[in-house]
């Protein structure tokens, strides 16, 4: 999506650069990051572990540990990252776990929102009628 305004939608894994924040709900079952990260490569996808100008798809999962950057405010520096590249003119989309079992059926998802909480902290929050998880903010 480098260099393209997002149409509200991620309508495939095929070209993408996907990063995880955590593990992910697939189809109703927590799934650790490297097995979604297989379940993304062989649909298309490039995986990066860590966040970069090459990501073009976060996927938001579950916190847990390590994934979470301040333990007091439990904000992921990833999505932190996406929003500022956002703002600078670069959309990253960002989909739930309920968005990117939609990818892995072939199927498109909505791009979540992030909104800035306070300075430094963001929380992506789903378009209307989207039954996913965000809208709260993820705890350690």
């Amino acid at each position: 999506m480098a260099g393209r305004q997002c149409d509200g939608r991620v309508h495939g894994l095929r070209g993408q650069t996907v990063c995880f924040t955590g593990h992910a709900p697939v189809d109703g079952e927590w799934t650790f990051r490297d097995r979604c990260a297989e379940r993304a490569e062989r649909l298309g996808a490039a995986v990066k572990n860590d966040f970069s100008g090459k990501v073009t798809l976060l996927v938001y999962g579950d916190l847990a540990s390590k994934a979470v950057t301040d333990t007091r405010r439990a904000y992921s520096g990833k999505l932190v990252k996406a929003e500022k590249q956002r703002r600078q003119g670069r959309h990253v989309c960002v989909v739930d776990g309920e968005g990117f079992s939609d990818l892995l059926r072939g199927r498109s998802a909505p791009c979540l929102e992030l909104r800035p909480v306070r300075p430094g902290d963001v929380r992506p929050v789903a378009p209307p009628g989207h039954g996913g998880a965000t809208g709260a903010r993820s705890r350690p």
